[in-house]
């Protein structure tokens, strides 16, 4: 059996996959198909999970790349009537109980093999970083016109946890024209772009000139906000330094020291609450969390935004502990980068790991105001995939 294993149809998703190494050969073993590579590697791949991944026009909506075939329509026991390879090293299988024909791209087959674990699920280095961390930096124009350079800043954007752009046009509303180059804003209560500067009558503490000490914004929502970009506009205020602190950092520190004190901050849960006149959001949540891997996964802090803490009597003392240790590392030096944006820096920083402030500032002596916004992780990581996707 013979078909064209190029065609971008027959694959089930938008990448376009290498051919090599080919299948060399396909045979059935008890309720899988094991196949051998041209560089002697062999998998197993279940029947049914072969017939529920089948990419042809039948069972995938080629303009949409999403499956129509649904799995229940055919018995768990589905087995193939013949089984092999194509000229250009796909695997072909016939179907018993229905004759349908499946073709499988050899690339797809080779990404997606599952016993030792989906190759594109792969985490991403994330790399941490202390008080004397040189942040990285970027050149906003090229990387609003520039697709290599924008893969650059977002590369580093997500291994480091932050990395600037410098010499953007001081142009209202530009922090939108960079983020747009990402995918779409989120809009919160905030607004979809919004201005941090001291203000009269304000329902942040951003919008004031107090200091601000290190935090994550609106850890008060189910989700909080992903990334978020300052572009400063104008800053020649006394005071206002700004500061970033590697959260997942700080989690490792508390790790290492205490693994009491880092199980109460990853289990116990504290309500963050965010609330106005007009509204009022909550959201019990640990000051870290883990993924199913017990790695790092986000950060929620801002002591401004806590709510009176309610555990079990017994563990009160436990959280307090850890809470204030918590706090008190993310004030130690060898934490905290400082310095003063200039007109022009946009301060870009994965608000779920990356905690910021700023030190008091003083409005009689000059204007301070940024201009930000906040986009969703997920955006970030599927702009970087489809910057990753091989060029035709």
């Amino acid at each position: 059996m013979a078909s064209d294993i190029g065609n971008p149809l027959l694959t089930p998703d938008f990448v376009s996959y290498p051919a090599e190494p080919g299948i060399v050969s396909a045979q059935t073993l008890d309720n899988t198909v094991q196949v051998t590579w041209a560089d002697g590697a062999t998998d197993r791949f279940h029947h049914f999970w072969l017939r529920d991944h089948c990419p042809c026009r039948t069972c995938i909506n080629p303009v949409t790349r999403e499956q129509v075939f649904e799995i229940d329509s055919v018995p768990l026991t589905v087995t193939p009537a013949e089984v092999g390879t194509t000229d250009l090293g796909g695997l072909s299988i016939v179907w018993a109980d229905d004759g349908h024909v499946s073709h499988y791209h050899p690339g797809w087959l080779r990404e997606n093999r599952y016993f030792d674990g989906p190759a594109a699920s792969a985490k991403r280095r994330q790399t941490t970083w202390g008080g004397n961390f040189e942040m990285p930096s970027h050149d906003a124009e090229a990387v609003l016109t520039d697709d290599q350079a924008l893969y650059a800043w977002l590369c580093d954007l997500h291994e480091y946890g932050t990395a600037f752009l410098r010499n953007l046009s001081l142009e209202e509303g530009m922090v939108g024209r960079v983020a747009e180059r990402i995918s779409f804003m989120r809009q919160t209560n905030f607004g979809v772009i919004f201005d941090v500067q001291s203000l009269p009558e304000t329902n942040t503490n951003a919008n004031t000139s107090l200091e601000l000490p290190p935090h994550t914004d609106l850890p008060t929502r189910e989700q909080e906000p992903g990334l978020q970009f300052l572009h400063c506009m104008t800053n020649d205020a006394e005071g206002g330094a700004s500061v970033l602190v590697d959260g997942f950092r700080l989690g490792e520190v508390i790790r290492d020291r205490s693994p009491e004190m880092f199980a109460a901050l990853t289990q116990l849960k504290i309500e963050w609450r965010n609330t106005d006149r007009d509204t009022d959001y909550r959201c019990a949540a640990p000051v870290i969390g883990l993924d199913d891997d017990g790695d790092f996964w986000e950060v929620r802090f801002g002591n401004f935004l806590k709510g009176p803490l309610r555990v079990p009597a017994d563990q009160m003392e436990g959280l307090y502990r850890a809470y204030r240790a918590f706090m008190q590392e993310s004030k130690k030096p060898e934490h905290r980068v400082t310095f003063s944006l200039q007109p022009g820096d946009l301060m870009a920083f994965d608000n779920r790991r990356v905690l910021h402030g700023r030190t008091e500032f003083f409005p009689q002596t000059g204007a301070r105001r940024l201009q930000g916004c906040y986009l969703d992780r997920d955006e970030l990581l599927s702009r970087l995939r489809v910057l990753e996707r091989p060029r035709a």
